[in-house]
C-alpha cells in the first residue's frame, strides 16, 4: 500500500505472499472492540437507540468472560481437517448459562424497551433444561416458534462461550485450513461479514469473520464468499475490457 490511511487498491492484492489461513480470536479484545465501535457509530445516528443498545450487550458479553470456566480437549487443538469446534455436535454444558445469567443481569440495570425487557424475564425464568433446549436449536440457526428476542440475546451468551473457547484453541504448525468459505473452519458456522485488513502485515487480505467464535479465515479477495468460485469475477473482467 502507499498510504496507510486507505484501504488497499486492487493493484495491492496480492502482497501478502501467504496470509495466515486462520486468525483465531482474541476474546477479551473482540468483544471491547465491538463495544467500543458501536458506542462510537451511536453519536449522532439516527439509529443511535439501537447501536447504543447492541453497545450494552457487548458490554455485557464482555463482563460474562469473567464467570466462563470452560477448557479444550486436547485432541480438538491437533489440526484443521474438520471443525475442532463443530456446532452441530455440541451438547450444552452449564458454562454457557453463566454466561447467560451476567448478560441478563447486566442488560436488567439497562434501559430497555418492554419486549427487550420482558424477553429478559421470561429467559431468566426458565429452567435449565428449558434454557438448553433452546439453546440447541439457536446454535444450529433452528428457531422454530423461539421468541426472536430470546434468541438473539441466548445467540450473545453463546459468542462468549465459543469465543472463548476458540481463543484457548492452539495454532497448529504447518499445514493450511480445510478450503470452506461458505463456513467458519473452526465451528462450521456462516461468516458474519466479510472484511479486507487496511493497515499491518495484513494489509490488502481479506478475511471472513465467523458469526459464532469470531474467527477470521482467509479467503482470497477474487473468490465468491459463498461458493468459491471466480467465474463471476472473470465475466466482469471479460466485460469490462469489452467496454468502450
Amino acid at each position: 500500500m502507499t498510504r496507510a490511511s486507505r484501504i488497499a487498491d486492487p493493484i495491492d492484492i496480492g502482497k501478502v505472499a501467504k496470509p495466515p489461513p486462520i486468525l483465531l480470536p482474541d476474546p477479551m479484545t473482540v468483544f471491547a472492540c465491538r463495544a467500543e465501535r458501536f458506542a462510537d457509530l451511536a453519536s449522532g445516528n439516527p439509529m443511535a437507540d439501537f447501536l447504543s443498545f447492541m453497545a450494552e450487550i457487548v458490554r455485557a458479553q464482555t463482563s460474562a468472560l469473567g464467570v466462563l470456566a470452560v477448557s479444550i480437549p486436547p485432541e480438538t487443538c491437533s489440526g484443521w481437517a474438520t471443525p475442532p469446534l463443530d456446532r452441530s455436535k455440541w451438547r450444552p454444558d452449564p458454562s454457557w448459562r453463566h454466561a447467560l445469567a451476567v448478560i441478563l443481569d447486566r442488560l436488567d440495570a439497562a434501559a430497555l424497551t418492554a419486549e427487550t425487557r420482558s424477553a429478559i424475564e421470561r429467559l431468566a425464568g426458565q429452567s435449565p433444561v428449558a434454557l438448553d433446549a433452546l439453546t440447541e436449536k439457536v446454535v444450529c440457526f433452528e428457531y422454530g416458534e423461539a421468541d426472536p428476542a430470546e434468541a438473539c440475546i441466548v445467540y450473545a451468551a453463546l459468542q462468549v462461550y465459543w469465543t472463548r473457547l476458540a481463543g484457548d484453541l492452539v495454532q497448529p504448525k504447518g499445514g493450511d485450513a480445510m478450503d470452506r468459505a461458505a463456513t467458519c473452519p473452526i465451528c462450521g458456522s456462516p461468516p458474519l461479514a466479510s472484511l479486507v485488513h487496511a493497515a499491518g502485515s495484513l494489509a490488502g487480505s481479506r478475511f471472513l469473520v465467523c458469526s459464532l467464535c469470531a474467527t477470521q479465515w482467509h479467503v482470497v479477495r477474487i473468490k465468491c464468499a459463498n461458493c468459491h468460485s471466480t467465474k463471476a469475477s472473470r465475466t466482469s473482467r471479460s466485460r469490462a475490457r469489452a467496454d468502450p
